[in-house]
């Protein structure tokens, strides 16, 4: 799996030591990634942290479904339309073949289709801010 739409705390499924399990992601490298339980202390000063790696090739994207969806407080409506308490709301959905949700998200004319929760993580964390700058709460003035 590509690392560059990862981001801290997104959530994928690791292969680790022949076990497959969702893990949350505490680095990113192009090589891979580490999960929040992969960080030790060292006792070392110059070093504080020891990371577990894990490489991209044991990663994998975590479909999204509705028990994904009512987790994050977002439902599927007849209409096909994602309804819940969040930004997200109000944005189309269709069911694959397999049973997976993908999301129809448009932001500025442009459609973004979200297979998979990290991409559902990061379009919420883009709007997010995005909805914080047009509040003006990063104008970048001090009081």
């Amino acid at each position: 799996m590509e690392t560059d739409k990862l981001m801290i705390g997104s959530r994928v499924l690791a292969n680790i030591d022949g076990t497959k399990r969702e893990i949350v992601i505490s680095a990113v490298s192009d090589g891979g990634i580490c999960e929040i339980g992969g960080i030790k202390e060292t006792g070392n000063p110059n070093f504080p942290y020891e990371r577990k790696w894990i490489s991209r090739n044991d990663i994998e994207p975590i479909t999204i479904t509705e028990t994904i969806l009512n987790k994050c407080n977002l439902f599927l409506a007849e209409e096909n339309i994602i309804k819940g308490e969040t930004s997200l709301s109000g944005i189309s959905y269709e069911i694959d073949k397999d049973g997976s949700i993908i999301l129809n998200c448009e932001i500025n004319g442009y459609v973004i289709f979200i297979y998979y929760l990290h991409e559902l993580q990061l379009v919420y964390k883009l709007l997010a801010v995005a909805l914080h700058v047009s509040n003006g709460l990063f104008s970048g003035s001090s009081s």
